[in-house]
């Protein structure tokens, strides 16, 4: 192709019909871009061949380059004229020696358009993010200032300028550092406070706390974005850190609190266990007193001095029960015996046969569990627990029908307990009593009726209690009651 103006040919329908007012090239195989007509000449500088890149706003040769030579249309604006847009149309057969022809249509009002309609959703958005509570930046893969909102600025008391498009956000925390607007943490100084930063922003894991010189904090969660990049949300958490503070404060309280009252139960317990020991000795001696008196003074009392006697000796014996009652609750996880696997068929076995002599006098009917899961604990204590219920079944039972007492034992192996129940037909337990029946000293039938120191199911509680567990009562007045409790499963 020679470098002279070649006019259009005339036998082209293409050129032919082109309008003066539209540029007509024709743009061989390599890329050389040669005018048809006049407006073409206009854009090209003349119609001699040249590479049809050399004319096109650098930012433009990429997409006409990938699409006009495949017979695909490019938008693109030239040199001579940079701010108007041309929509280049060529044709999708290329001439018997590869050329194509290309039209040129200007589309400068439709692309202004679309820039102002896309300037106007920035606007839009940007307007948006002003709106919202939290801080909100965009950083571009190099870790440069996209966009940001004013809550961003006004948190961090950044100025337009200091948060421009294009700062690194490693110059931010410079700004930071120098103008003390940031508490680093104790022992920490700038560039270790800016290294742990910068390194949150590598890996992006988590979320990265900080507290500003005002008092408030801050917590940035960041996201990777689709180019490389990342989306900063930081939220003020301060209130939600003063609540943090304030339920570590309460716990810590609530631990001394619980370890003053755990001194203070050991302390009365070694009380009770001391008074009640050291008690029984002056009752033996009344009791030993009475017993004396009773045979040496037998010819001078009359009818009422024996039944004084016999009021002292029974109330002798019934405070005795009570300090030795007292004595077993105190001494719950102190027999120094440590806990192991116990066979809960031969415990459950023993406990029926201690109470032999009661079964007999009740014509009493006890169904323990055939092959009862193991579980683990104190023998003498959980001994102590199934004779206790048991022997209140058999204690309160009903004046109509012998009694029937009934023990169940399933385990559930996720929890690693075992759930025993202890059933019977008795008189049963009105739901008011329920709760107060496990406190110590609590009776709710006169002594004249039934025998006891109202101790037991205190006792039953803390042995349960001491193995983890916990006990509850189902019942009603005349009902029968169910007792039931966990224990651990033994491995």
């Amino acid at each position: 192709m020679s470098d002279s103006t070649v006019p259009p040919r005339a036998d082209n329908p293409s050129v032919a019909s082109a309008e003066d007012d539209d540029p007509v090239f024709e743009l061989d195989a390599h890329g050389l871009a040669r005018a048809r007509n006049s407006a073409a000449c206009r854009l090209l500088g003349g119609a001699a061949a040249s590479p049809l890149a050399d004319h096109l706003m650098p930012a433009d040769r990429a997409a006409a380059a990938a699409a006009l030579p495949v017979g695909l249309p490019a938008d693109v604006r030239f040199s001579a004229e940079p701010r108007r847009w041309w929509w280049m149309r060529p044709r999708r057969t290329p001439e018997e020696d590869g050329s194509r022809l290309v039209v040129a249509v200007e589309v400068t009002t439709r692309r202004d358009a679309e820039a102002a309609a896309r300037q106007g959703a920035i606007d839009l958005v940007l307007s948006a993010l002003d709106e919202i509570r939290d801080a909100f930046v965009i950083y571009d893969r190099d870790g440069r200032l996209t966009v940001c909102n004013r809550r961003f600025r006004d948190l961090y008391g950044y100025s337009e300028d200091e948060a421009a498009p294009g700062v690194h956000f490693r110059t931010l925390g410079e700004i930071d550092m120098m103008r003390g607007s940031v508490v680093t943490p104790e022992g920490a100084d700038a560039e270790a406070y800016l290294a742990r930063k910068a390194e949150y922003r590598r890996t992006l894991k988590g979320t990265f706390e900080v507290q500003l010189k005002n008092g408030r904090w801050l917590e940035t969660r960041d996201r990777r974005t689709a180019d490389g990049g990342f989306v900063s949300i930081q939220t003020d958490i301060t209130k939600r850190r003063a609540a943090e503070s304030a339920l570590v404060a309460a716990k810590e309280r609530a631990e001394e609190a619980l370890a003053e009252v755990g001194s203070v139960n050991a302390q009365l317990e070694q009380f009770a266990y001391v008074a009640s020991h050291d008690l029984r000795e002056p009752l033996r001696m009344v009791t030993a007193y009475l017993d004396l008196l009773e045979r040496r003074c037998a010819d001078l009392l009359n009818a009422d001095g024996r039944e004084f006697i016999a009021h002292a000796r029974g109330g002798a014996k019934r405070m005795d029960a009570l300090i030795l009652d007292l004595l077993a609750y105190t001494r719950v996880g102190r027999s120094g015996q440590a806990d192991g696997p116990v066979d809960a068929g031969t415990l459950l076995a023993a406990v029926r046969a201690n109470l032999d002599l009661a079964v007999s006098e009740s014509g009493a009917t006890i169904r323990l569990p055939d092959s009862p899961p193991p579980v683990t604990g104190c023998e003498p204590e959980l001994t102590s627990l199934f004779q206790n219920l048991i022997g209140n079944a058999l204690k309160y039972r009903h004046a109509d029908r012998a009694p029937v007492v009934t023990v169940t034992a399933e385990a559930d192996a996720a929890a690693g307990r075992v759930w025993f129940a202890v059933a019977d037909n008795g008189i049963g337990i009105a739901p008011e009593y329920h709760d107060r029946i496990f406190q110590l000293f609590q009776r709710l039938h006169p002594r004249e009726a039934y025998s006891g120191t109202g101790m037991g199911l205190a006792l039953c509680r803390k042995i349960v209690e001491r193995h983890g567990g916990q006990i509850g009562l189902a019942s009603q007045a005349g009902e029968g009651s169910t007792f039931r409790f966990d224990l651990p499963l033994a491995r």
